[in-house]
């Protein structure tokens, strides 16, 4: 579910809900310069010249596509190095040394 909400906050064109993560987003004024209507909701001004961070196509996918391939690189990890071979390799090669507490 997280990933359609940042997706749709990523691809879309301004919107409160990337305004609101301040992604592909801008003041009311830039926006309109731009050729989006005026947000409805309130938008921070921003500390850029341009006004703005609305990107080109292009650039929406592409962060897109690291979005998704970092999403693919953590679970890797996860299932490789965290819960799999990796682990029960270091299990073996060092186990674990506990206190004999004496009651």
């Amino acid at each position: 579910m997280l990933v359609i909400i940042f997706s749709y906050a990523e691809l879309a064109p301004p919107s409160r809900l990337s305004c609101t993560f301040r992604l592909n987003c801008g003041s009311p004024d830039a926006l309109v310069a731009l050729g989006f209507d005026r947000p409805t909701w309130y938008v921070e001004p921003y500390n850029n010249p341009s006004g703005h961070n609305v990107m080109p196509s292009y650039a929406k996918w592409t962060l897109w596509g690291y979005s998704l391939a970092n999403i693919v690189a953590g679970n890797l990890w996860q299932v490789v190095v965290v819960y799999g071979p990796v682990r029960s390799f270091f299990r073996k090669r060092f186990p674990l040394r506990r206190l004999k507490v004496k009651l």
